[in-house]
């Protein structure tokens, strides 16, 4: 019976261990990109953007956050137009997530049927994706400092984002309590490499002190649960006082 219970608690405690190291599991694989003003000058008040691409908040699409970060002196704009380059990658899609609405979208480099208010012409930058958003001008509250939606497509990864162009049309760039009658096309490049962050780490696990008995061990799979190992543990513990209560 002590070889049992050995055994027992040896792969429950295993089991915890290993299933609590996997919940821990690594935050989203990353690419953030910062755009900033490509065509005006005397731009120091001016927003940046900031694109945020992940791969885990949607699975199986790369989520794209898109948000205005206001200037020194608090400027803000409207986003009106998002753009990115995927050479070579057909067969994508595009779905609004959060924030400000899509009003049209292209995955095959024809832009034509967006709004001159969201268009990058000028900044010699080539792109075969984009989303337009809102509407131009911000009566009526269309006036959107964050997006959210994803892309999706047949075996898509960060990876075919990275080292590739981002930009982002901006209208209404101002003071949020002033004149609000600038405009601002950005434009920035995804770094060449992922962010992985907080990877999982899984901890040494203490020998167990051995109560008799040189039965084998099997290790669990990670993916069995936790809690069913201490169950199981606390199974073999009970069993084992009632026989001994029996002998």
């Amino acid at each position: 019976m002590k070889n049992a219970l050995s055994t027992t608690l040896r792969t429950a405690l295993l089991t915890a261990s290993l299933v609590l190291a996997a919940s821990t599991s690594a935050k989203a694989d990353t690419l953030v990109i910062d755009l900033t003003d490509q065509t005006n000058s005397n731009t120091q008040d001016y927003p940046s953007v900031r694109v945020t691409l992940d791969d885990t908040r949607n699975p199986g699409a790369i989520t794209v956050k898109v948000d205005v970060v206001p200037g020194p002196t608090g400027y803000i704009g409207d986003l009106r137009g998002v753009y990115l380059n995927l050479p070579g990658i057909s067969g994508l899609s595009i779905n609004p997530f959060a924030g400000g609405p899509l009003t049209a979208i292209s995955t095959n480099g024809d832009f034509g049927n967006f709004s001159n208010s969201a268009d990058l012409r000028g900044i010699r930058q080539a792109f075969n994706v984009g989303a337009e958003i809102g509407r131009q001008g911000i009566a009526g509250g269309d006036d959107f400092q964050t997006v959210t939606f994803t892309i999706s497509g047949p075996n898509l990864d960060l990876s075919d984002f990275t080292s590739q162009s981002v930009g982002v049309r901006m209208m209404s760039v101002g003071s949020p309590m002033g004149d609000r009658g600038l405009s601002s096309k950005t434009l920035g490049t995804a770094p060449s490499t992922v962010t992985v962050s907080n990877p999982p780490v899984v901890p040494p696990i203490d020998p167990i002190e051995d109560i008799g008995g040189d039965d084998p061990v099997s290790v669990p799979e990670p993916t069995t649960l936790a809690g069913l190992g201490l169950v199981a543990a606390a199974l073999g513990v009970s069993r084992y006082r009632k026989t001994q209560k029996r002998v």
